[in-house]
């Protein structure tokens, strides 16, 4: 019971941003419609490839990308804090990899 007391206020201290929401904000902010084109595009590759990956590893980068520290991430998916930072870390450079065989910068 405590743990889910502890899990939920780590939710509350970060609350869910969904990826839509993080590029809808940068849309706002730039106004040249090649730019979202090609923003929506690699943000949607990003995301296939990700889900390619399998859970864990998307649900680590994703967590990270939304300003959880390794150690929250790890409580929550009940994992070691260094478990988190290594697959964070193999899974951005086989996306990065990924992502440039397909001509993305």
């Amino acid at each position: 019971m405590a743990r889910n007391a502890w899990c939920e206020s780590l939710r509350r201290q970060h609350p869910t941003v969904s990826t839509d929401e993080l590029v809808t904000a940068q849309y706002l902010a730039d106004d040249t419609l090649h730019t979202h084109t090609e923003t929506r595009a690699l943000l949607h590759r990003v995301r296939e490839l990700l889900d390619g990956y399998g859970d864990r590893p998307r649900d680590i980068v994703l967590l990270r990308a939304q300003g959880y520290s390794y150690a929250e991430i790890a409580a929550r998916l009940d994992i070691t804090e260094n478990s988190a930072r290594v697959i964070e870390h193999r899974t951005r450079a086989r996306l990065r990899a990924d992502l440039t065989k397909e001509g993305y910068e």
